[in-house]
């Protein structure tokens, strides 16, 4: 394994930022760490960057236990949030600085750098100061740096968090390009799911300093385990009650399909919006409904549909067929694509 976590902990006086955190990647795999602000995520990264020190717990990089190695012994390549370029230098010194504090002499540095520049594809920039560059070509340069000092592991920190929708997704693409062209092994944290979810081949979802659940993007969306798992993800209607008669039951009485082998004792279930059908027609085992929102996203319209007092279940469904606030509706869930929740 190229980066091993063993029950990882932090605290910060009487608070714990990171309670038992583990886990492992083998050479070239991508890692999201996702969850909301406060949820520990950075705080492990920085951890691994050497940045903190953990009160607990060990970190294993290529097979050395780097738990209390200073950050400028470990070979990590980092790229932060606010890019953290040097106003005064140009992209090639930028790029060349980690080169230069390791000592590297100048014609290995000069040749490294431009490796490293070429990759991001900054080559026409080579001369300019971060002052002459966009967001994207700023982070880009960040990147490049990172990449230079040809790291056991790469680290990013949200990186993609200044830049306008239509630039993030366009850098996204190119990281995820760039990481697997050179099966470096990657740590992301983000708090966008979408992020999360194309760059990785697995994602720890973080909730309270403590990992949820770690997985592939698509089990972790398919199949959530517990309901902070199922809301972030997608936005699952997490739904609670008990077990009756072969139904899922709410306290508003509204009964809900199962699927095959459910578990009876479960508490709770989560619905994708896109797996329930919308419709006008009454039919067996749908569940009534009225159309109290409607947000129209292009191809698909999002409904919110009361089913029952203090009920909502968020629905998203193509857009040729559209209905309109205080329409009466039938539900149609589609059984299959339920979810048994573990509550405890």
């Amino acid at each position: 394994m190229t980066l091993k976590l063993d029950s990882v902990e932090k605290s910060f006086g009487p608070f714990h930022a990171v309670k038992g955190v583990g886990f492992s990647l083998a050479q070239g795999e991508v890692l999201s760490l996702l969850g909301p602000s406060g949820c520990g995520k950075t705080t492990t990264l920085r951890m691994i960057a050497g940045f903190e020190q953990p009160s607990a717990g060990t970190i294993m990089l290529a097979g050395k236990d780097i738990t209390r190695v200073p950050a400028r012994h470990r070979n990590i390549g980092m790229v932060f949030q606010s890019y953290a370029l040097f106003p005064h230098m140009s992209v090639a010194q930028n790029v060349a600085f980690g080169l230069r504090m390791r000592g590297v002499g100048r014609a290995e540095r000069d040749e490294r750098a431009r490796q490293a520049i070429d990759i991001v594809k900054m080559g026409a920039f080579i001369d300019r100061a971060p002052r002459q560059l966009s967001g994207g070509q700023q982070q880009r340069v960040a990147l490049a740096r990172a990449l230079a000092i040809r790291p056991d592991i790469l680290l990013l920190d949200e990186p993609l968090s200044a830049l306008d929708l239509k630039l993030r997704e366009e850098m996204r693409d190119e990281i995820n390009r760039i990481v697997r062209e050179l099966k470096i092994t990657t740590v992301f944290v983000t708090h966008d799911q979408s992020e999360a979810l194309v760059l990785s081949d697995y994602v720890a979802v973080m909730n309270g300093g403590l990992v949820e659940q770690m997985d592939t993007p698509t089990r972790l969306y398919r199949a959530p385990e517990t309901p902070f798992v199922a809301d972030f993800i997608g936005g699952a209607n997490v739904v609670h009650g008990a077990v009756a008669s072969g139904r899922f039951v709410t306290k508003g009485e509204v009964g809900f399909p199962l699927p095959d082998n459910a578990d009876t004792s479960v508490k709770a279930i989560a619905i994708r919006p896109e797996d329930i059908r919308l419709s006008r027609e009454i039919g067996d085992g749908r569940i009534e409904g009225v159309v109290q929102q409607c947000r129209f996203l292009g191809g698909t319209t999002e409904y919110v549909v009361s089913v029952a007092p203090g009920q909502e279940l968020t629905v998203r469904n193509e857009s040729y067929e559209s209905f309109g606030k205080n329409d009466r509706v039938n539900l149609e869930i589609l059984r299959d694509r339920v979810v048994c929740l573990r509550t405890n």
